[in-house]
């Protein structure tokens, strides 16, 4: 049943998701933290990259009016980093929660 968590999955499973632990690990890496952020959510630092990095070529490419790089590179990259997201939730699941470590994800 339901338990009132934010994240549905936890409430329904009891284990974290592939997005748990992402606002507690941007709140990391926004404070330079990028290790605590990895102990949270893995792939979050990943994730940053990509969308720091799409966000300066897309600028960089409207105030130029040139194209750096094809869109469907971009998706390619998005796809990558949702299947790092995908492997670190899998990694997260057998390293922390099947050993017995718990799942910081899941602290309150």
């Amino acid at each position: 049943m339901f338990t009132g968590h934010v994240c549905p999955w936890r409430g329904l499973t009891g284990i974290s998701c592939p997005l748990c632990g992402g606002t507690r690990a941007t709140a990391a890496m926004l404070h330079g933290h990028l290790l605590e952020a990895a102990t949270f959510n893995m792939a979050a630092p990943l994730a940053l990259l990509l969308a720091t990095s799409n966000a300066l070529v897309w600028i960089t490419e409207n105030l130029s009016g040139r194209r750096f790089i094809a869109d469907r590179t971009w998706g390619r990259l998005w796809m990558w980093a949702g299947a790092a997201f995908l492997g670190a939730w899998l990694v997260k699941l057998v390293i922390l929660v099947v050993s017995g470590h718990g799942d910081p994800a899941l602290a309150s």
